[in-house]
């Protein structure tokens, strides 16, 4: 879950939480530079939320994108089947 400034920028950024009081979701969808990518990760450093975005998010460099379009989470076989019945 995400609250985001009125000129787009990520202010807040919580990872699967169980409640939340914030309106917008984040889609798990991450753009960055290649260069900038590798260069964050390495030994120890695995996960693009915890190890990328939330040490930018505390520099205030995380934009978000209001995306107002169909989207479905496809992490199991089912969840894939169920989605593409929606079309």
């Amino acid at each position: 879950m995400v609250r985001c400034s009125r000129n787009g920028l990520v202010t807040a950024f919580r990872e699967k939480p169980a409640a939340s009081t914030f309106r917008l979701a984040s889609l798990g969808i991450y753009v960055f530079q290649r260069d900038f990518l590798l260069d964050s990760l390495g030994f120890g450093k695995t996960n693009i939320v915890f190890d990328v975005v939330i040490p930018l998010l505390k520099r205030g460099d995380v934009a978000g994108y209001t995306f107002e379009g169909y989207w479905e989470d496809i992490g199991s076989i089912q969840s894939y089947y169920r989605s593409s019945l929606h079309f």
